[in-house]
């Protein structure tokens, strides 16, 4: 498993503990990845696409730069969230 892979298993783990998720699979849905995407990817045989860390960060308002280990803030501010809604209208 690449340490991408590694640190989207510790934002479930982070995802569960705070209560957003119950179980991966709850995360997979919420991502649009199958099941046996996820379960691949654990074995080390797949990894997460560029798509499904584009749409991770969407659905949980990840920050991508701590994905690939250049940051240390998981989630990006809610300050930020609107700043982008804003520029977007």
């Amino acid at each position: 498993m690449n340490e991408t892979d590694l640190k989207i298993f510790e934002l479930i783990k982070l995802l569960q503990s705070l209560g957003t998720i119950k179980y991966e699979y709850d995360f997979a849905d919420s991502v649009g990845i199958l099941k046996q995407t996820l379960t691949k990817i654990k074995m080390g045989t797949a990894h997460f696409r560029t798509e499904h860390i584009k749409r991770i960060c969407e659905v949980f308002n990840v920050n991508a730069n701590w994905i690939f280990g250049l940051e240390n803030k998981v989630f990006n501010s809610l300050k930020t969230q609107k700043n982008k809604e804003f520029q977007e209208q």
